[in-house]
C-alpha cells in the first residue's frame, strides 16, 4: 500500500525538525563561552584564593587585570584542542593562586573572549569578601573532635617576658581512621621585634597521641622554634601555613592547604617592684648554680669556675659579680667553649660557664667568699636567687715567683743576651736569555701561522654573512626548519624534562621558519596579529589557525610539562611537517 502525500509530508516536516535541531545543538556547541571558578566568597587577608578562567571557543581569551588588589602567587595555564568531523574545538584553563592586599570587598573582573578585536563573550565579575584574620589567646586554642585533622600553634603561657625563650610549635593532629600521606610547612615570616632559632630539624616528628572529646589524634609536629621578643608589646604570632597529601575520591591523592590561627601574646618587661639589687637584666628562667676551686701544681695560682645550669635565657646571661677577695686578685678567662645551650620541645636548656684566674698577692690561704646569684622566674612571676659555697686554698707553695713584682736595677744583665740572626746574601746579576727565547724571536716564528688563522677567520664570517642574507634565509627556511623540526628533542639538556625540551625546540623551529620566510618575528607579535599576517600574504584560514594552536600547543607543554609520550611527539613533529608544507605551496 502506497503512502499518502500527506503522510510523506508529515515525515519530511519530522526529519527537517532533527536537522534544525542538530544545527542549534551543533551552533551552541561552537560557541564562545567563559566560565569563572572560585576557591572561596569570603577569606581572610592572609588566606590564598584560587581562582580558574575556562575559555571554551576558538577566540583569543584574556583574563582580567588583578595587579590593583591581588597579589599573584601563582599562575598555571593548560589548552585543550578537539577536532571532529573537521572542526576544531579549543578550552583554555588559567588558573591563579591570589592573595589579598586589603580587606574588604576585592572584585575580580570580567574575563573575555575576543575574535577580531571584538568581544563575543565575557564573565560576570566576582566579589570576595575579605575580612581580618581575629587573633585568639594561646589557652582558646582547642582542636574539634569531628574533624578530621587539624592545625594548630601551641604555646604554654598567655605571657611571656622581655627576652624568655618561648617555644612556639606547629602540631598537626590527625584523627584516628584518618589518612594523610605526607604535610610540610611553608615559611614563616616574624615580627622584627622577634629573635628566633629553630628546633625542628626534621621535616615530621610523630609525638604520640592526644584524645579530645573522646575521640584520638595522633600528635605531628610540623613546626617548632624558640623564640624571643626583644621589647615589651601586644604580638601577633602569625598564622602558620602548610600542606597535606591525603587520599582522595580517586587512586591519586590529593593536596590540601592548611593554616592555623594567629595568636596573641602579651610581652611583659621583667617587675621592677621588689627585683633584688643582685639582679642582672636578662636572667629568666629556673637555674640552679654551682662553683668550683681549681689550684694549679704549683699551688700558688687557682682558675674559679661559676656554672649556671637550667632551662630559660642561657645565652644572654651576665656573669655573675664577685665579692673582693683578700690577698688575691681576680683575671676573667675565656670559658665559651664549655658553655651548651639546646632547644627542646620543653625549652632552652643548657648551661654557661664562667671562670677567673685567681692570681694570690701574699702568702697564705686565699678565701673566696660565697657567690649569690639572681634570676626571675616567670612560671611563678616572682624573683629567685641561689648561693654557692665558700672556697679556699693555700698559696704559700712557689708564691714569691707569682708575686714578685720589683726589679733589682743593679743585678748584672745576662752573660749571653740574645742578637739578631745575621745572614750573609751574594747577590750577582743573572745572565740574559738566548735569542730563541726572547719575546720578538717567537712572534716571528708565528707570524705566517697568523697570518692564515686570520684569512680562514675572514673567510668564515663572510659565508656566515652571505648565509644570512634575507634572500638566503628566506630560500632556505623550509629546510632550515625541517632540519630543526627533526632534531627537536634528540638531545634534550641534562637535567630537564624531554617533553619540555622537545616542544621547546619544536616551537623555536615553526617560530624561525616565520622569521626566516616572511620576516615576521613571531615573539613579538600576538595571535591574532600572527593571522592577519598569514592570512594577508595569501594563506588559507584552516592552515594559519592550525600553525597558531600549534604555537599554543608547544607553550603550554613548556609550562606545563607531564611525562608525555613518543606518540604525542610522533604526532605533534608530524603535525609541524605538514604545516611548513602547507606553508610553502602559497608565496
Amino acid at each position: 500500500m502506497r503512502e499518502g502525500p500527506l503522510k510523506r509530508l508529515n515525515c519530511w516536516r519530522h526529519r527537517l525538525a532533527l536537522v534544525l535541531a542538530s544545527c542549534l545543538v551543533a551552533s551552541a556547541a561552537w560557541a564562545d563561552s567563559v566560565t569563572v571558578e572560585v576557591s572561596g566568597r569570603s577569606v581572610a587577608d592572609d588566606d590564598e584564593v584560587r581562582v580558574t578562567f575556562n575559555f571554551d571557543g576558538q577566540g583569543q581569551g584574556s583574563p582580567p587585570e588583578l595587579g590593583a588588589d591581588w597579589t599573584i602567587a601563582g599562575q598555571q595555564q593548560g589548552t585543550n584542542v578537539q577536532i571532529v568531523n573537521g572542526r576544531m574545538s579549543r578550552t583554555t584553563q588559567v588558573t591563579y593562586v591570589l592573595v589579598p592586599k586589603r580587606t574588604g570587598q576585592l572584585t575580580i573582573g570580567s574575563a573575555t573572549i575576543t575574535r577580531g578585536g571584538q568581544v563575543v563573550a565575557q564573565s560576570e565579575p566576582i566579589v570576595i569578601a575579605v575580612r581580618g584574620a581575629v587573633a585568639i589567646r594561646p589557652s582558646e586554642v582547642k582542636v574539634q573532635p569531628n574533624e578530621a585533622f587539624a592545625f594548630v600553634t601551641e604555646l604554654e603561657r598567655d605571657t611571656v617576658y622581655v627576652g624568655e625563650p618561648f617555644i612556639v610549635t606547629g602540631v598537626l593532629y590527625v584523627r584516628q581512621g584518618a589518612q594523610v600521606q605526607d604535610a610540610g610547612r611553608e615559611e614563616v615570616v616574624v615580627p622584627e621585634s622577634v629573635q628566633r632559632e629553630e628546633i625542628l630539624t626534621d621535616r615530621l616528628r610523630e609525638d604520640g597521641e592526644r584524645t579530645f572529646g573522646g575521640q584520638r589524634f595522633a600528635r605531628i609536629v610540623l613546626f617548632q622554634e624558640a623564640w624571643r621578643v626583644l621589647r615589651p608589646e601586644i604580638l601577633t604570632v602569625p598564622a602558620l601555613k602548610g600542606v597535606i597529601e591525603q587520599q582522595g575520591r580517586s587512586i591519586f591523592s590529593e593536596r590540601a592547604r592548611i593554616k592555623t590561627l594567629p595568636l596573641t601574646l602579651d610581652v611583659k618587661a621583667v617587675p621592677a617592684a621588689g627585683r633584688p639589687a643582685a639582679y642582672r637584666e636578662g636572667a629568666i628562667g629556673q637555674f640552679t648554680v654551682s662553683s668550683k676551686l681549681t689550684p694549679d701544681q704549683a699551688r700558688s695560682r687557682a682558675v674559679f669556675e661559676v656554672t649556671i645550669a637550667g632551662q630559660g635565657s642561657l645565652t644572654t646571661l651576665d656573669a655573675p659579680k664577685l665579692p673582693p677577695i683578700a690577698g688575691a686578685n681576680l683575671e676573667p678567662l675565656p670559658s665559651d667553649d664549655q658553655d651548651v645551650s639546646k632547644g627542646t620541645p620543653e625549652g632552652v636548656t643548657g648551661r654557661r660557664v664562667f671562670q677567673w684566674l685567681v692570681n694570690p698577692t701574699r702568702a697564705g690561704a686565699v678565701s673566696i667568699p660565697p657567690v649569690e646569684y639572681v634570676w626571675f622566674d616567670p612560671d611563678t612571676g616572682s624573683f629567685a636567687s641561689a648561693r654557692t659555697e665558700a672556697q679556699q686554698y693555700d698559696a704559700a707553695s712557689g708564691v714569691a715567683a707569682a708575686v714578685k713584682t720589683t726589679v733589682d736595677r743593679n743585678e748584672p744583665a745576662p752573660r749571653d743576651p740574645l742578637r739578631p740572626i745575621e745572614t750573609t746574601v751574594s747577590i750577582a746579576e743573572p745572565a740574559p736569555p738566548p735569542f730563541y727565547r726572547r719575546l720578538w724571536f717567537q712572534l716571528l716564528i708565528a707570524l705566517p701561522f697568523l697570518a692564515w688563522l686570520m684569512q680562514g677567520l675572514f673567510l668564515d664570517v663572510r659565508e656566515r654573512a652571505a648565509r644570512r642574507s634575507p634572500e638566503t634565509r628566506q630560500k632556505r627556511a623550509a629546510v632550515n626548519a625541517l632540519r630543526l623540526i627533526d632534531a627537536a628533542g634528540r638531545q634534550p639538556p641534562a637535567g630537564q624534562n624531554p617533553r619540555v625540551a622537545f616542544f621547546t625546540e619544536l616551537g623555536a623551529a615553526l617560530r624561525g621558519y616565520l622569521d626566516d620566510r616572511y620576516q615576521l618575528p613571531a615573539l613579538g607579535l600576538t595571535n591574532d596579529a600572527l593571522r592577519r599576517e598569514l592570512t594577508h600574504r595569501g594563506h588559507a584560514s584552516d592552515a594559519v589557525e592550525a600553525l597558531v594552536m600549534q604555537l599554543e600547543a608547544c607553550d603550554f607543554a613548556r609550562f606545563a610539562p607531564s611525562a608525555g609520550s613518543d606518540d604525542e611527539t610522533a604526532a605533534a613533529r608530524e603535525t609541524a611537517r605538514a604545516l611548513i608544507a602547507t606553508l610553502e605551496k602559497r608565496p
